[in-house]
């Protein structure tokens, strides 16, 4: 299976979500704004794993290479907001993002609740 690409690179997106009402009804609050990470060489099919900078989005691997773009040019920052981001996939693939999230943290929440319940007793 072929990896989702943005202008040949790989990425990662890093979102967060804030849990509250542990002691009561648990509640998740999905943050709108996140961070997306990308490799800082062009993903190749076939390229060999040690070639970490087209395979891995860790900022501690990615900031020592010389393709690393700080964010001076937000639209080709090696770190961009995930907002630009989704405006860059286009409205079809931010919505399609958005529900599938929202899906997972509700599944996550369901799940996780009965043990985090317990544990807080």
């Amino acid at each position: 299976t072929k990896p989702f690409l943005l202008g040949g690179l790989k990425f990662d997106f890093r979102v967060y979500v804030c849990i509250t009402g542990l002691r009561e009804s648990l509640r998740a609050l999905l943050c709108e704004e996140g961070l997306v990470r990308f490799c800082t060489e062009p993903y190749e099919d076939g390229a060999a794993f040690q070639q970490s900078c087209k395979h891995l989005t860790n900022y501690s691997v990615n900031k020592r290479s010389s393709a690393f773009v700080h964010t001076s040019t937000e639209e080709t920052a090696s770190k961009r907001r995930l907002s630009l981001v989704l405006l860059q996939l286009g409205e079809e693939i931010a919505q399609s993002f958005w529900a599938q999230l929202e899906e997972i943290v509700r599944m996550w929440v369901s799940t996780a609740s009965p043990v985090l319940t317990a544990t807080l007793r």
